[in-house]
């Protein structure tokens, strides 16, 4: 996470959230715009938990920098957490504004999920990633299928499903840098992942650097994460199911923040608005 990235993308979200709490159904002649206006405030709300991430990242990085300089004035000793705890709640005010996005983009198709008989309402981004994924040329299949194994696989396996058995690592760098990671150190659990990502095919072989089984998963995982955009659902599957065995590393917020962006302006474009 570079900070000035992280709120350089904040900055254009905020922007793509006024436009979309503006569209009402005065102008629309739609019987409710409530689905682009909910959208438009989980985006303002991820724009805000990103200002949050950036500054606590960079208080983080003084933190850690100060326990080398004894002479420097004390400073938060719980930016760590502070941060982490940032971090986590920018992964879920960017879920959220998933779940949002789905349900407007769902509406605008005219096919939003049905309420079962027992009250619940189905799952709304992998509903949608249902449509996407059967259209692989869509523009925003692309953005999607990458937030697909990044937003939404961090949401799960740092903050909702939370394995107690993988260890919590914690970085910080240069920049305002801050990362959580998730890893095993069961060579065993290590192994079936790696069998799920061999599963995965991509036309090119990633090039990788084989020291350790670790490394060796790592690298892999940042290939497949890459080459996202062209990974069906049953290889994207085979890659989450990965993540529950060896871990998962935070993904870069801006990349994220950037993606979500291109998606609500694929929106509005759709939606006619000006400027879009």
């Amino acid at each position: 996470m570079d900070a000035a990235a992280v709120r350089s993308e904040a900055s254009a979200l905020a922007d793509l959230a006024l436009a979309l709490v503006r569209i009402n159904r005065d102008d629309t002649g739609e019987a409710s715009e409530k689905a682009p206006q909910d959208l438009g405030h989980a985006t303002i709300r991820l724009s805000i938990a990103l200002e949050d991430l950036a500054s606590a990242g960079e208080a983080a990085y003084a933190e850690m920098d100060s326990r080398f300089e004894p002479t420097r004035p004390p400073v938060d000793e719980l930016a760590q957490e502070r941060a982490e705890l940032a971090l986590l709640s920018a992964i879920l005010a960017g879920d959220f504004a998933l779940d949002s996005f789905a349900w407007a983009e769902l509406v605008r198709r005219s096919d939003p999920p049905r309420r079962r008989k027992d009250g619940w309402v189905p799952l709304l981004w992998p509903k949608l990633m249902e449509k996407l994924d059967a259209d692989p040329s869509d523009p925003m299949t692309s953005p999607a299928r990458y937030l697909d194994v990044t937003l939404d696989a961090a949401r799960d396996a740092l903050v909702a499903h939370r394995d107690p058995e993988l260890w919590p690592v914690v970085g910080t760098g240069t920049g305002g840098y801050f990362n959580l990671e998730l890893v095993t150190l069961d060579e065993a659990r290590l192994r079936l992942a790696l069998r799920c990502l061999n599963r995965i095919t991509i036309p090119y072989s990633p090039y990788l650097i084989e020291t350790t089984s670790r490394s060796a998963y790592r690298q892999k995982v940042e290939a497949f994460v890459e080459a996202s955009p062209i990974l069906d659902r049953t290889a994207r599957q085979n890659l989450r199911t990965a993540y529950r065995w060896a871990g998962i590393h935070s993904p870069s917020l801006a990349s994220i923040a950037q993606r979500i962006g291109q998606l609500v302006r694929i929106y509005l474009g759709r939606r006619r608005v000006a400027g879009y």
